[in-house]
């Protein structure tokens, strides 16, 4: 887990400073597998997205961790940073604007509309911008996206994942990502995130509206 402890009420989360594709450990990949379940399950049942949802899905992800269990699972309480090479680079929204600004989002969420993909592409961004979490806000939206795209008839491709593409071409992802939410160009990011979807999941006959 990338995250050090500036001080009792301030978390910092590293963002790599030269772009390399994650090596994951075996517990985040047991816990990806229980999220993936997670995700199936919801979707036969037609789980509703809100606080609870993603909160489990946190939950889930960070489960094992013990420096970060009691974190999980439940919005942050303090504030973040995020850093690059020791560089403070952002500072997400305080602490207290949080569940306003995700009740917002979830209506984004379940607003109708008429490019799935582009929506969830601006969900995603818009997560990270909130950083709800102190950690695991990038598996959660991820996690999310999967959801949402299934849940909109998307199928998964056999032999590639959204996580894979991701960790494939690392570099656009955070430099598209990161212009998004921290440089107010969404343009670049929603144009990867299409491309992403494109090339991992099998589109639906018919354009959803979800």
């Amino acid at each position: 887990m990338n995250v050090n402890y500036i001080s009792q009420k301030r978390y910092a989360t590293k963002i790599p400073s030269k772009f390399a594709p994650r090596i994951r450990s075996d517990l985040e990949q047991q816990n990806w597998l229980e999220v993936i379940k997670f995700l199936h399950d919801s979707l036969v049942n037609n789980v509703m997205v809100d606080e609870t949802f993603v909160c489990n899905l946190n939950k889930m992800i960070l489960r094992g961790f013990q420096n970060l269990e009691s974190e999980s699972g439940k919005y942050r309480n303090r504030s973040v940073v995020l850093l690059k090479g020791g560089r403070v680079i952002y500072r997400p929204v305080p602490a207290e604007n949080v569940i306003r600004l995700m009740a917002d989002l979830f209506k984004l969420i379940n607003t109708l509309c008429s490019d799935l993909i582009e929506k969830i592409g601006l969900v995603y961004m818009k997560f990270i911008e909130i950083h709800p979490f102190v950690e695991g806000n990038g598996r959660v939206v991820r996690a999310l996206s999967i959801y949402l795209l299934l849940r909109g008839g998307f199928q998964q491709q056999t032999n590639s994942t959204l996580e894979s593409f991701f960790d494939q071409y690392i570099f656009e992802y955070y430099s598209t990502l990161n212009q998004g939410y921290m440089q107010g160009n969404p343009g670049p990011w929603l144009s990867f995130f299409r491309k992403a979807v494109q090339d991992t999941m099998v589109s639906p006959q018919i354009e959803p509206k979800i």
